[in-house]
């Protein structure tokens, strides 16, 4: 019989995962904190902003590459909204629509 605590699972993040959370940490800090405040007075959703992930490849995450997704597997989407919505609560619904043009 195994110990017990060679049978619990390891949550321990990949380090491709870590790259995610720094690299959405980055934009969200730097691209969305400084107007996020703004857009709430406005009332309007930052467009431009999700075009911005476009290069990054967190549009559609979890769609398929072949269908214009960037499948992210599911931790990693998880950290994605995650720090998007550190920012800003809503912003994270943009990118996993995946409406917006590839451009």
């Amino acid at each position: 019989m195994t110990a017990p605590l060679e049978r619990i699972a390891d949550f321990d993040l990949t380090e491709e995962q870590r790259a995610v959370r720094r690299a959405v940490r980055e934009f969200a800090e730097k691209e969305l904190l400084p107007h996020v405040e703004q857009y709430e007075r406005e009332a309007r959703y930052p467009i431009e902003l999700i075009r911005k992930l476009v290069p990054l490849g967190y549009i559609a995450p979890r769609i398929p590459e072949k269908y214009g997704g960037s499948e992210l597997d599911a931790v990693s989407y998880g950290i994605l909204c995650e720090e998007l919505a550190r920012i800003d609560r809503a912003f994270p619904v943009g990118p996993d629509r995946g409406e917006l043009p590839t451009a």
